[in-house]
């Protein structure tokens, strides 16, 4: 929801309010009004803002957005500091109520080119396909792990992401919680362009939902660095 000024201009991100307005907060589509400028949702989604009403949610700022429908919709990206070459994260909690969708990433909305196979949200982070494992005392071997997800296409949730707003020493080890990171896309980004990301469900059913919790930027020299591995913080 930072990505809208919309929703800060008019105190409804992060609204620590028990009333249902700010708990559920439903997005006009943008077919009926286009309430966001930096964002377009089609005429067969629901998307709702799940504010900061509960504390225990493990998500960045215990808030997220969601769209259900057969949903399609598509954001203005912030700008990159500089050119390089970019890893394009996402962070989800994955569980059964999660879809699939199909990714389109690029700087031009009218033809956005589609980034990898459609992202499939229904899994857990301890399926076996994600390579995921608790993280141990044998911090080289958690490196071995940290690998072989990389590899898979996932991280770990960052360790400063909490479900209590404090920091501790098992914030990565969501068993139950399925915090992981999805790599989307990585390649070449430009300061002086702007870029579009776009989310397409690819299933039949229009009860599955589309997950946000927050986006990730990080340049090649962190995220490939021979010298000093990226902080798991």
């Amino acid at each position: 929801m930072s990505l809208f000024p919309e929703a800060m201009n008019n105190d409804i991100r992060k609204k620590a309010a028990f009333d249902e307005r700010y708990q559920h907060v439903y997005i006009p589509k943008s077919t009926v009004y286009p309430y966001f400028k930096d964002f377009y949702i089609n005429e067969d989604a629901n998307f709702v803002y799940y504010n900061a009403h509960d504390y225990n949610w493990c998500n960045l700022n215990a808030d997220e957005m969601k769209a259900v429908g057969r949903y399609e919709f598509l954001f203005t990206l912030p700008p990159v500091p500089r050119r390089t070459t970019y890893e394009f994260r996402y962070e989800v909690l994955a569980n059964g109520n999660r879809g699939i969708a199909q990714v389109y990433f690029g700087p031009d909305p009218n033809n956005l080119p589609a980034a990898g196979i459609p992202l499939d949200i229904t899994m857990r982070s301890d399926d076996p396909r994600t390579g995921w494992e608790d993280d141990g005392e044998d911090m080289d071997y958690n490196a071995e792990v940290d690998k072989r997800m990389r590899n898979n296409g996932f991280m770990k949730g960052a360790k400063s992401v909490t479900d209590n707003g404090q920091a501790n020493d098992s914030e990565r080890d969501y068993a139950n919680r399925e915090n992981v990171r999805r790599i989307m896309w990585r390649g070449t980004m430009d300061p002086d362009k702007t870029y579009y990301l776009k989310m397409k469900s690819v299933l039949d059913s229009d009860r599955k939902e589309f997950y946000m919790d927050y986006l990730e930027y990080c340049p090649k020299e962190v995220f490939d660095n021979p010298n000093e591995p990226e902080d798991i913080w």
